[in-house]
């Protein structure tokens, strides 16, 4: 159709209408209708790659989404978790099993014409779903064991926590063993391409099977984390961590040992089992620091070595299946059939069959009116010109002609062979599947040989006589130009096409050699070297070749080579798969990010920095690497315009000449026409067409195009439109059939009056492949140093990030360790730029703030001894209040001269003595508070201080004291450390006196990081709690809810508190229980 009228791909024209979902009747001016275009229900190559790729999306998006669902797995049980499992995997088998949905199973993507390996594992699409299930149960039972709390007090749980680690690194490195399994599967099963060596051979599939291979790296990724989770909860000793590591890799061992013989072990080796206790060594040492997000760093180290053990085994794999398949190309070689020239001869077989020119001469000389020699050589002339030509000219072509009664036509002085020596030779022989009439003869001389017979019959039908046509190849080489679209599923592509080199020897003589391997011209040095013997296949590198070496018989030796794969070749599918998970982790991460947020993503500075410069690179690295191919792709469209232009003015001379030279028209000369243009063929390897002057067709080196419609017999509209009416004298533009584009160009032909006869095409359809090797050599070698140039650039944009935000995060820590009354430490920046300015003004903060601060203290001091002067004279006056009732009560019974007086004296002496003692408790107290030690403070670890303080009031009796740290294996903050055991202490022990001796006690002390980088402690208790009318005195000093002591520790315990930055403040129920708790800032 013209693209003007933009009609889709998958409509025709038909004659009638047909039962499809779509027909829309052409008619004429008399409302007759002339023909119908229709809609094929049969969708075409591009739709289905586009319903491949969004098949991909949609799992990818479907994965993204179900991570969102797990979340709710986070409260469930173990065995709800395994219910949800259980229930999944009976659906999904009875999907594979029942083959529903029907719609999906009809695709193909669940076809197992791609990829198939087990009846699990029985199309590309299954092996994606499974394997998304896979990762999603790992998924949701690294949630499970995530929020599940592990206690390691009791003695007897620890031996139950070393199992359960042992056997989880076991079964981490059992799912490595079955990912690597999958992956080869995936490679050696399939007709997928996997090499990135060759990017035009990767499509929707190659991305599906990528996708599948994330997937399963991914598990091993969470599994992996799940077992360092697990030895980090147990809080083991490193000498028993070490031991039982070592008892998972040995048992391990053991099993692989006792499985080697299985199909998942079979190929199993040491490199992806080095490499992913790399990463498990890799995550126990980083998820000490980084315990809850992923730092840059992290993720980049994960990648890599993801991308390392995807790349060993495709590289391994892929290295296998070449082997297998250069073995079957050396074994076809010694037997080789042409599968292009028998499906050709079934089509030429019935042209010639009913071609009225041959029968005319066999009837002829049945009847005597044609002598043999006329016979032979216009028989042999027809065939020659009109039918086997093309592909044939690969082949030495000895034709025999028989009469009816199968005697031999032929000239004097030719060779006569007997029609019964052909029936002989053929005899032993199973005709080919393709026809009756065309026998493969295995002459053992490593020569391809067909013989073919067809039966010329008169027009009653009676047996005029038989064309014996004898086919031996020159070499073994392709058509020229044999275009592709010509070529079915069951015909495979030339093996020339590939990089391969191979020789073919006969008795120590080479009998031919292809490809660019300098081989010997005698086999005597390859046997002898290789000792090598009848029906052996041996693989040897040598000379920077790969060479296999095949002897088929005893006098026979074949060898197939290729080039050995260099470093660069080793690094490319590396480089392209890291830059590959790079991507797709970083698109997760970000729609993960971006709708946990609800679409308010607020990223820090340094990522900022670092989204900006990938930003840039990436977008450099585009245009720069589409022009590039832009103008690759031109510069060969210019070269290939001109080598057209050149072929095709080469072939208008020749005709022109020809013409010129036999005086005639084209329709008289039309044998001598076809003669020098099938000698251009068989020199130049050049397809062409010859139109006359009314566009009709009158030769094509590529008739089958043409008898089979895909090109019209007729010229191209618009090329006939320049050249006959425009009277250009070139036309070239890009046509196409099928799903083949391809460069044509046209000339006129003129004859000796200088008028056009016709017009001379080259449709360069041919060499299709060729444009693909020449780009995809230069393109995969660009392409490989655009990869190489992004991994650098992600490595440079994190140390860049790194160093222009490290004075930032300088100053950000200098100011985090501010504190008034102490000496601030002021920065050293020798750099006289913007970082300089602000540290200028940093240090003038700091010299102004100690200056205020000693104001501010002297102001404190007084001001705090002057509430202490009050305190003191409040708490004072309490004591002296009943000592100087006692005094005056001693003194009346001393005037009225009681006779009671010694025991009042006694009773009035304890009285006194008691205020005594209280006043001198008081003074105690407060001196002790107003000589309490300046700060010490310190980068230290809080954990470590709440488990002592926790450890030392566990014993207490009717109360149980819990404590979690919420997986927070280093809770580091600047402080003193006596100072926080004094408040911890005092927090607790408050907790344990508000509890009454009726209820039984449970205290929980938990710590948490919450967003804004301070750490939270809490402290509940189920005690009595705090009355409203308490709650606004309770950390006033002297305030107590107790009957004893001075209401001294919750104050003292603000003060310390909020000198070190931190804040304290309580939560309270009557009756319920109370809750305190501490903030304090993190310190990196």
């Amino acid at each position: 159709f013209n693209p003007r009228l933009k009609i889709p791909q998958n409509f025709s024209l038909v004659r009638t209408e047909k039962g499809y979902s779509e027909n829309y009747s052409i008619k004429d001016a008399d409302d007759q209708t002339l023909f119908t275009v229709s809609a094929s229900d049969n969708q075409n190559t591009g739709l289905l790659e586009t319903s491949r790729v969004c098949f991909l999306f949609s799992v990818f998006f479907l994965f993204i989404y179900l991570i969102f669902i797990i979340k709710y797995f986070r409260n469930t049980t173990w065995w709800q978790t395994g219910i949800v499992i259980l229930f999944i995997s009976a659906i999904r088998f009875a999907s594979i099993y029942f083959k529903f949905p029907l719609a999906i199973y009809s695709s193909q993507n669940f076809s197992p014409e791609h990829y198939a390996t087990s009846f699990l594992l029985n199309s590309l699409g299954d092996l994606l779903i499974n394997s998304l299930l896979l990762t999603l149960f790992i998924l949701i039972l690294y949630q499970v064991w995530r929020y599940t709390r592990v206690t390691v007090k009791a003695r007897s749980v620890k031996p139950w926590l070393s199992v359960t680690v042992v056997i989880m690194l076991i079964i981490t490195n059992l799912y490595v063993a079955l990912s690597h399994y999958l992956i080869a599967r995936l490679v050696l099963d399939s007709n997928i391409s996997f090499d990135w060596g060759n990017i035009f051979e990767l499509d929707s599939y190659s991305m599906i099977g990528f996708l599948v291979i994330s997937f399963l790296l991914l598990g091993i990724y969470l599994l992996s984390d799940d077992a360092i989770r697990l030895i980090r909860k147990t809080e083991f000793k490193k000498r028993k961590i070490l031991l039982l590591y070592a008892i998972s890799i040995v048992l391990f061992l053991f099993t692989w040992y006792a499985l080697q013989n299985t199909q998942v072990f079979k190929e199993y080796s040491l490199a992806p089992f080095v490499l992913t206790h790399t990463m498990l060594w890799f995550i126990f040492l980083t998820r000490k620091v980084t315990l809850h997000r992923m730092s840059f760093t992290r993720t980049l180290s994960v990648l890599l070595i993801c991308a390392l053990f995807t790349s060993y085994i495709l590289n391994k794999y892929i290295e296998i299946k070449e082997r297998d398949t250069r073995s079957s190309f050396a074994n076809s070689l010694s037997h080789e059939q042409d599968l292009i020239a028998e499906f050709l001869f079934v089509d030429e077989l019935q042209k010639v069959k009913v071609d009225k020119f041959v029968s005319a001469y066999f009837d002829s000389y049945n009847k005597k009116l044609q002598n043999p020699a006329t016979v032979e050589s216009a028989v042999s002339k027809r065939l020659l010109q009109l039918y086997f030509t093309g592909h044939w000219n690969t082949y030495d072509l000895v034709i025999h002609s028989y009469d009816k009664v199968d005697q031999e036509i032929r000239s004097p002085g030719n060779k006569q062979v007997k029609f019964t020596e052909f029936t002989a030779m053929v005899s032993d022989s199973v005709p080919l599947a393709s026809d009756q009439n065309f026998y493969f003869i295995n002459n053992k001389a490593l020569r391809l040989s067909y013989l073919g017979f067809i039966t010329i019959n008169n027009g009653d039908s009676t047996k005029a006589g038989t064309i014996v046509i004898e086919f031996k190849s020159k070499y073994f080489k392709s058509s020229p130009g044999f275009p592709d679209l010509l070529l079915t599923k069951n015909i495979p592509r030339d093996p020339l096409n590939t990089k391969y080199s191979y020789a073919k020897y006969e008795n120590n003589a080479i009998q031919f050699r292809t490809g660019e391997y300098p081989y010997l011209f005698s086999s005597d040095q390859y046997e002898l070297k290789h000792g090598l013997k009848q029906n052996q296949q041996l693989f040897k590198n040598e000379n920077k070749y790969s060479h296999l070496y095949y002897k088929p018989l005893n006098s026979s030796l074949i060898i197939v080579s290729k080039p050995l794969a260099n470093i660069f070749d080793l690094i490319t599918p590396f480089s392209y798969l890291f830059t590959y998970f790079c991507i797709l982790f970083f698109i997760a991460y970000f729609i993960v990010i971006v709708i946990r947020s609800r679409f308010k993503v607020d990223l820090n500075l340094k990522n900022r920095i670092q989204i900006s410069i990938m930003a840039i690179v990436v977008l450099s690295i585009a245009v720069l690497g589409g022009g590039t191919v832009y103008y690759i792709f031109k510069s060969y469209s210019d070269n290939q315009n001109v080598r057209v232009a050149e072929q095709v003015s080469n072939l208008s001379q020749i005709v022109e000449a020809e013409i010129r030279e036999k005086n005639a028209s084209v329709e008289d000369n039309a044998a001598s026409i076809q003669n020098a243009l099938a000698g251009l063929v068989n020199v130049n390897e050049t397809d062409f067409n010859f139109f006359d002057r009314s566009g009709k067709l009158l030769f094509s080196t590529q008739p089958n195009i043409f008898e089979k419609n895909i090109l019209s017999g007729l010229m191209n509209a618009r090329a006939y439109n320049e050249l006959e009416y425009r009277s250009g004298s070139r036309f070239m533009q890009f046509e196409k059939a099928g799903s083949l584009q391809f460069m044509s160009a046209y000339e006129p032909i003129k004859g000796l009056n200088e008028k056009v006869i016709g017009y001379i095409n080259h449709p360069y359809f041919a060499r299709e492949d060729e444009l693909k090797r020449e780009i995809s050599t230069f393109l995969v070698a660009l392409i490989n140093i655009y990869v190489l140039l992004f991994s650098i650039a992600v490595l440079v944009t994190f140390f860049v990030a790194n160093r222009i935000t490290e004075p930032l995060r300088l100053i950000q820590r200098k100011l985090g360790l501010i504190r008034l009354g102490r000496k601030n430490e002021l920065i050293t920046w020798n750099k006289d730029d913007e970082i300089g300015l602000l540290v200028n003004e940093y240090n003038r903060m700091v010299q102004e703030l100690a200056v205020s601060a000693d104001m501010l203290a002297k102001s404190e001091r007084e001001t705090a001894w002057r509430e202490m002067a009050k305190q003191v004279a409040h708490e004072i006056k309490n004591p002296l209040t009943p000592m100087k009732l006692s005094l005056q009560h001693l003194q009346r019974a001393y005037h009225d001269k009681r006779d009671d007086m010694d025991e009042t004296i006694q009773k009035i002496s304890r009285t006194i003595i008691e205020q005594i003692d209280t006043l001198s408790n008081i003074a105690n107290e407060f001196s002790n508070f107003a000589q309490m030690p300046r700060a010490q403070n310190m980068t230290l670890d809080l954990n470590e201080i709440l488990k002592n303080t926790v450890q030392l009031y566990d014993e207490a009796e009717g109360v149980d004291i819990k404590y979690d740290s919420n997986e927070l294996e280093i809770i580091t903050v600047n402080a003193d450390k006596d100072h926080m055991n004094r408040v911890f202490s005092n927090l607790i022990k408050n907790a344990i006196q508000a509890i009454p001796d009726e209820r039984s006690g449970v205290i929980t002390v938990e710590a948490n990081l919450n967003g804004n980088n301070r750490y939270r402690i809490k402290i509940k208790d189920n005690g009595m709690g705090i009355p409203d009318d308490k709650k606004d005195s309770i950390f006033r000093p002297n305030f107590t809810t107790k009957t004893g002591g001075t209401g001294l520790g919750l104050a003292m315990s603000k003060n310390i508190i909020e000198g070190s930055g931190g804040k304290i403040w309580f939560e309270t129920e009557v009756n319920k229980g109370t809750t305190f708790f501490v903030e304090l800032p993190k310190i990196s």
